[in-house]
C-alpha cells in the first residue's frame, strides 16, 4: 500500500530489535531514517522494486506536499526513475462483470437487488436507490465519518443504505451502533447497519478516491 498516511515511524534506539543486516554502514541513513525517526514506508518505497499506488491520479497527488506525507520528493525521484507505478484503473463500457451482456445484466440485477433487500432487513422496494458500502471504520481513509454526517439526510431522500464495517477502533463501531438504533426507528427499512461482520460498494475516502467507486458503478445496486 502506498499510502504515507500510515508509516509506523519510531524511535531510532529501538531499530536494533529488527535485527536487520544493512548492506553498508550509510543504508540505515539512507534508507531508513527520515527526518529523525527510522521511517519503514520510506524504506520500503527505497528497496522495493517498485510503487504501485492504487490510480493515476492518487500517485500523482502523492508527488505532493499536501498527500506526500513528508515522503513527496522521493515519490517524484522514484517516478522519475519508473519505479513509481500507478494502476491504471478504470470503467469498460464493454464488460459486465458477472454478466454476459447488458441485456442479461439488466434482467437479473433486479433480482439481486430484491435478494440483497430480503437478506439484509431492508423493504422489498425496486424503485428505493440503494447505496452499499464495506470498509474498514477509519474516518480519516476511508471517509466513514462522512456516512454517519449525511446518513439521515441520505435516508431523508428515500434511499436504503447497507454499511457492513469489518474492523476499526471500538469507539468508531459505537458510533454505527448507535446512529443505527436512532435511525432505524425514524426509517424502519431503510437502514441495515453490520459492524464487525462481512457481507461494497461507496467509498467516500479522502485519500483514496478510484477503485472501489469504479467497482460500485460496474456493479451498480440501482439502474
Amino acid at each position: 500500500n502506498a499510502s504515507p498516511g500510515y508509516q509506523g515511524t519510531f524511535n531510532p534506539k529501538y531499530f536494533h530489535l529488527l535485527n536487520l543486516t544493512l548492506s553498508d554502514p550509510t543504508q540505515f541513513e539512507r534508507d531508513f531514517l527520515h527526518e529523525g525517526m527510522v521511517n519503514p514506508m520510506k524504506a520500503a518505497w527505497k528497496l522495493s522494486e517498485g510503487v504501485d499506488p492504487v490510480s493515476q491520479g492518487y500517485g500523482r497527488e502523492l508527488q505532493t506536499g499536501e498527500f506526500g506525507g513528508g515522503l513527496q520528493r522521493l515519490a517524484v525521484e522514484l517516478a522519475q526513475a519508473g519505479r513509481f507505478r500507478p494502476v491504471a484503473n478504470g470503467i469498460s463500457r464493454d464488460e459486465f462483470r458477472g454478466f454476459s451482456s447488458a441485456e442479461e445484466m439488466r434482467r437479473l440485477k433486479p433480482k439481486a437487488k430484491a435478494m440483497a433487500q430480503a437478506e439484509l432487513g431492508l423493504s422489498q422496494d425496486p424503485r428505493a436507490p440503494l447505496l452499499y458500502m464495506f470498509s474498514r471504520l477509519d474516518p480519516q481513509q476511508k471517509g466513514t465519518d462522512l456516512v454517519l454526517e449525511n446518513l439521515e439526510k441520505i435516508l431523508e431522500l428515500g434511499a436504503q443504505v447497507i454499511f457492513i464495517g469489518d474492523t476499526g477502533p471500538e469507539e468508531e463501531k459505537q458510533k454505527f451502533k448507535d446512529a443505527f438504533v436512532k435511525l432505524n426507528a425514524k426509517f424502519p427499512g431503510q437502514l441495515s447497519i453490520h459492524v464487525g461482520a462481512k457481507p461494497e460498494l461507496a467509498t467516500p475516502g479522502e485519500l483514496e478516491p478510484g477503485f472501489s467507486e469504479s467497482t460500485a458503478i460496474i456493479n451498480a445496486v440501482e439502474l
